[in-house]
């Protein structure tokens, strides 16, 4: 049987956690003026994993970032984002890291992460796409708990380095 000490405590426990995340849907927020809010007052970096970058505003507000000397890596899935003019390749341009998944055993890169200064990530169904705006029904959670989303991107982003240094000296 558990006390009324420790069933308080365990609610307290659960109120600071769950407090500490939220859930969010595009029925009330609109996931470009949410990432786009987010990416405009970051102050040291900007981590993603994206399957589709195809938004003018998020591009313009990373690239905005950029001029910040704000740090920003982006994990792309290949198949929807390596193009000349894509979203990803203006972002390189103007000085992001961009690499893109191209593992064999795993060839489509279908996540959605954002970290956002190590301080607030994200993690849910909306791309950086139109779409995602206006006509999907989006869901995702934030959390300000970055560690195990830091130790996730840094692996996934290594595993892509590895790979591309295997084909490179091959």
């Amino acid at each position: 049987m558990i006390s009324s000490r420790d069933k308080m405590m365990l609610i307290i426990f659960l109120i600071v956690h769950i407090g500490a995340n939220k859930i969010h849907t595009s029925l009330n927020n609109n996931p470009s003026a949410f990432f786009v809010e987010h990416i405009s007052t970051l102050h040291t970096s900007l981590d993603v994993i994206m399957y589709k970058f195809g938004d003018n505003d998020i591009r313009d507000a990373i690239i905005d970032a950029l001029k910040r000397n704000v740090k920003v890596r982006l994990l792309m899935d290949k198949t929807e984002n390596d193009e000349k003019n894509s979203d990803a390749e203006k972002c390189k341009d103007a000085g992001a890291k961009l690499k893109y998944w191209d593992l064999k055993e795993k060839e489509i890169l279908h996540g959605k992460l954002v970290i956002f200064d190590e301080t607030l990530c994200s993690i849910g169904s909306p791309n950086f796409s139109n779409d995602a705006s206006t006509t999907n029904m989006e869901i995702w959670m934030t959390s300000s708990d970055c560690s195990h989303f830091r130790d996730l991107f840094d692996e996934l982003w290594s595993i892509d380095e590895h790979k591309s240094k295997r084909n490179q000296s091959v």
